[in-house]
């Protein structure tokens, strides 16, 4: 499936609890102004994400609106903005708590869904979930919003509340795994 039409389908979804979020959602970029933007390389799908929609405007009520179960899809303004910061701070305390590889995309209090940014690692594309620490969890960007999307189709995502219910917490890790030969870890902040 095409990753526009994945997009427009988490859209719909996030429209069913938020009726509002197509209001919050940013015109899309051209592949030109993206990378003239960012300073890192980065994998053809993450550059269609941004030519899709420029995520969402909003950002005092960053919590409010959100792409998929909880996850609030930063403007590439915003995300550069975070990527520059979390680099700021490793350059104050001497040390990388965030790898310089990794570029921002979703967020969420703090944690995020970053995409490998290195082009000559073997993880280049792949989608880190960074909150104390980082770890592989989606071998692509086509990959992760794929595994989003089949819980929201076979009711692995509540859409009542636009939350995770526990009696339905395996069929969305059984809809993940599916997508996740790499190294898939539990990560359940609710």
């Amino acid at each position: 499936m095409h990753l526009h039409t994945i997009l427009d389908k988490l859209l719909d979804y996030a429209e069913r609890t938020q009726p509002d979020i197509r209001s919050v959602m940013q015109p899309g970029l051209d592949a030109a102004t993206i990378w003239q933007r960012v300073p890192l390389a980065l994998p053809n799908a993450v550059v269609e994400l941004y030519q899709w929609q420029n995520g969402m405007r909003d950002e005092e009520r960053i919590e409010e609106h959100t792409l998929f179960s909880y996850h609030h899809f930063l403007s590439l303004e915003h995300a550069i903005d975070t990527y520059l910061e979390l680099q700021r701070i490793n350059s104050e305390i001497g040390s990388v708590g965030y790898p310089p590889e990794l570029f921002p995309l979703f967020t969420f209090q703090g944690e995020y869904y970053a995409v490998w940014t290195d082009i000559a690692h073997d993880d280049f594309g792949s989608i880190s979930f960074d909150y104390h620490g980082h770890e592989k969890v989606y071998d692509n960007l086509a990959s992760m919003l794929n595994a989003i999307l089949e819980c929201y189709e076979t009711g692995g995502y509540n859409i009542q509340d636009n939350d995770i219910e526990p009696d339905k917490q395996s069929r969305s890790d059984q809809s993940k795994m599916e997508y996740v030969p790499c190294s898939y870890r539990r990560y359940h902040p609710w």
